[in-house]
């Protein structure tokens, strides 16, 4: 199986379970967990809880980030 890191779109640097981020509407989330692609035309998710308590699952670019295979 394929290992995955998840990193910010822009910077490339990692980005780790328990950081905070802020959605593309400005929201700020704390990463719960990260699911890696299942597939080549798949781009993976995260589960994050938001300011006000709720856990919500979204794709990795609405938190600005990705998933790229370990070298």
């Amino acid at each position: 199986m394929d290992e995955y890191d998840l990193v910010d779109v822009k910077t490339n640097e990692p980005v780790h379970i328990g950081d905070t981020r802020m959605t593309f509407r400005d929201d700020p989330v704390t990463i719960q967990f990260a699911t890696p692609p299942r597939h080549s035309s798949s781009e993976g998710h995260v589960t994050v809880k938001t300011e006000r308590g709720f856990i919500a699952e979204y794709y990795a670019s609405v938190i600005g980030a990705k998933f790229v295979k370990r070298a």
